[in-house]
C-alpha cells in the first residue's frame, strides 16, 4: 500500500481510494494541502491588489507558506496564473500612461524572480515590457534613427518612417488616403500618392494617441485629424518628444 509523503501513514485499502498519486498524498493531506494553498492565494490577492509585490508583503507571505506546512515552489505554481495576471495588469496601467516607470519596471522583474515563472510562460508579457521600455527610453530624449526612402536635407536627421492612413474629413464623407509618415529633426511630413504634406514643428499644438490611430491638432487646416497606423503609441512618442 502507498504511504502519504506528508504524513507518512500508510494508506492501506480504503485510504487507497482516496489517494493522489500525482502528489503522493493520502485524501486528508490532499484537503489540508487544498486548503492552505487557496489560504496561500487569497493572502497572496489581498497583499498585490494595490499592483505591487514588496520585500516585506513576500516575507509575510513565504511566512504563512511555511506555517502551513506548504511547499513554496507548489505554492507559486498553485498561483501562476494570478501572478501573471498580475505582470498583465502593471503592463496595462503603463500602456495606458503611455511609459512605464522605474518603479514599475523593478516590481515587475521582482515578481517574475520571486514567484519563479518561467521565461516560456513571460514570454510575451516580456515581449510588451521591453517595447514599454523603449517608448519610455524615446520620451526621455533617445529618439530613434531612420533612413527613409526619400531625399533629406543634408543637415536633416530622420527618426521614424512609418506607413498611416489619413481620414480626410469632406462634406459629406470621409477620404482615406494611404500614405506613410516621415518624421524628421526638421518637419513632419506626411506622404502619399496625391502628394501629401510637410508640416513645420512650431505647427503642431497637440498629439494624441485613439484607438488604431493618432489625433493631430494642428495650428493651421490642412493635415489636421485622425490618421490609423500600426503603431500609434510608438508614432504618438516619437512627434511628441521632438
Amino acid at each position: 500500500m502507498p504511504k502519504c509523503v506528508q504524513c507518512g501513514t500508510e494508506t492501506g485499502f480504503i485510504g487507497s481510494l482516496t489517494f493522489n498519486k500525482q502528489t503522493g498524498r493520502c485524501g486528508r493531506c490532499e484537503s489540508e494541502v487544498k486548503q492552505s494553498l487557496m489560504r496561500f492565494r487569497n493572502a497572496f490577492l489581498n497583499f498585490c491588489s494595490d499592483g505591487m509585490l514588496t520585500e516585506e508583503k513576500w516575507s509575510r507571505l513565504s511566512a504563512g507558506a511555511a506555517n502551513d506546512r506548504l511547499n513554496i515552489d507548489e505554492a507559486r505554481l498553485f498561483i501562476r496564473a494570478d501572478a501573471l495576471n498580475l505582470l498583465n495588469r502593471i503592463l496595462i496601467f503603463a500602456t495606458a500612461n503611455g511609459f512605464i516607470r522605474d518603479e514599475e519596471e523593478r516590481n515587475f522583474q521582482y515578481i517574475q524572480v520571486k514567484l519563479a515563472i518561467p521565461y516560456i510562460e513571460a514570454q510575451s508579457l516580456l515581449d510588451r515590457l521591453s517595447y514599454l521600455k523603449y517608448i519610455t527610453n524615446i520620451r526621455r530624449g533617445r529618439l530613434p534613427t531612420a533612413y527613409p526612402n526619400i531625399r533629406l536635407d543634408t543637415d536633416e536627421l530622420c527618426h521614424l518612417e512609418m506607413p498611416a492612413t489619413f481620414h480626410k474629413i469632406n462634406a459629406k464623407s470621409t477620404s482615406l488616403i494611404s500614405g506613410r509618415f516621415v518624421v524628421t529633426d526638421k518637419k513632419l511630413r506626411f506622404l502619399s500618392v496625391t502628394g501629401g504634406t510637410e508640416i513645420g514643428w512650431n505647427s503642431v499644438m497637440r498629439v494624441q494617441v485613439q484607438s488604431g490611430g493618432i489625433y493631430l491638432e494642428l495650428s493651421r487646416k490642412t493635415g489636421n485629424g485622425f490618421y490609423s497606423a500600426s503603431d500609434p503609441l510608438l508614432l504618438e512618442a516619437v512627434i511628441d518628444t521632438i
